[in-house]
């Protein structure tokens, strides 16, 4: 007669040693670029308005509702020049493991978000500027705990593409993850970080944003491919970086 409680026991037990699979939780961008003024490197989640005044974060008035909603917010710091970019790459949610005792206690969760930090490589074309990338978003709010999870990419060094480019058609720039950024008019001049890889995008700054548009959308900057092609006359050395864009898109590396 103890048989089904038993086994009924020791399901209930296994159950409350195992966490369960992580869910992607939606968020929005509020803002991001690579000219912020929000001090050093940190990240910050802000659940409140008391939370907000404490950080020093600026907001667009009206853009959060505390009620049901929250930020997260991080930042690089201070760098020496362009090519740097912070980026929240996605968030997930995950229940903690529970101990295996019966009754199990109620179950906990954490937000693990990730963040993805760019830096340009060594000996690749900068522009000398401080500045001060950023990322800030909106979520759902949650009481959860919020961990962070910092991993470093290094954008490779610009092969076979001149370091700046104009556009040819009207095109949008876009965060990793195909989130809206801004719109980009024709002609607009922009700073070639990284060539199209072979997915039909080039990663570029435009103004203080950092993103990526369709390479078939660029065309080399005439006048820097004109200066370029001048200095490397005066060397006599062969070009090694042809202009991107002069019949298409950027070529793949």
């Amino acid at each position: 007669m103890f048989r089904p409680f038993a086994c009924a026991l020791a399901a209930l037990l296994l159950v409350g040693g195992v966490a369960s699979a992580q869910t992607a939780v939606p968020f929005s961008t509020l803002a991001q670029g690579a000219r912020g003024s929000h001090g050093p490197a940190r990240t910050v989640v802000i659940r409140s308005e008391l939370d907000l005044r404490r950080s020093g974060v600026s907001l667009t008035a009206g853009a959060v509702d505390f009620r049901s909603e929250m930020v997260l917010a991080v930042f690089m710091g201070e760098q020496r020049s362009t090519g740097y970019s912070i980026t929240v790459a996605g968030v997930e949610r995950k229940m903690l493991p529970r101990p295996t005792i019966f009754p199990p206690p109620p179950a906990q969760y954490v937000l693990n978000v990730d963040v993805v930090v760019r830096k340009p490589a060594r000996g690749s074309i900068q522009a000398s500027i401080m500045t001060s990338p950023y990322h800030l978003v909106k979520l759902a709010r949650s009481k959860d705990r919020v961990e962070f999870k910092v991993r470093d990419l290094f954008v490779p060094p610009l092969t076979g593409v001149r370091p700046t480019a104009k556009v040819k058609a009207p095109t949008l720039l876009v965060c990793e993850d195909g989130r809206f950024l801004c719109f980009v008019p024709k002609g607009a001049s922009l700073t070639v970080l990284q060539a199209d890889d072979g997915t039909g995008r080039a990663q570029v700054q435009y103004g203080d944003k950092v993103g990526f548009v369709k390479g078939s959308r660029l065309q080399a900057d005439q006048a820097d491919a004109a200066q370029a092609d001048a200095a490397q006359a005066n060397t006599g050395q062969a070009d090694p970086a042809p202009s991107i864009g002069l019949a298409g898109s950027v070529p793949n590396q």
